[in-house]
């Protein structure tokens, strides 16, 4: 299972350094999460969702997220 989630995420399993990194930005006091590896930019087709929370002691993450939220993920997906 990690090797396959490695893949979809485009990430190498076999180092321990390498794994999913999101950033985020604020313009215009909006966050925009990014995320490096991007795989949509190398002509490869990722589907990737941002869920947030405005606490971590939320219930739920949500999707689509607001300006509210202080805490993001990345769900990497085949199409």
């Amino acid at each position: 299972m990690a090797v396959w989630q490695d893949y979809v995420a485009g990430t190498d399993p076999t180092d321990p350094d390498d794994f999913l990194r999101a950033v985020i930005s604020l313009t215009n006091d909006v966050p925009y999460v990014s995320w490096t590896p991007n795989l949509n930019t190398n002509g490869e087709v990722r589907v990737y969702t941002v869920w947030g929370k405005t606490n971590l002691t939320d219930a739920a993450w949500v999707c689509p997220t607001n300006t509210a939220h202080r805490f993001f993920k990345v769900k990497v997906e085949m199409p």
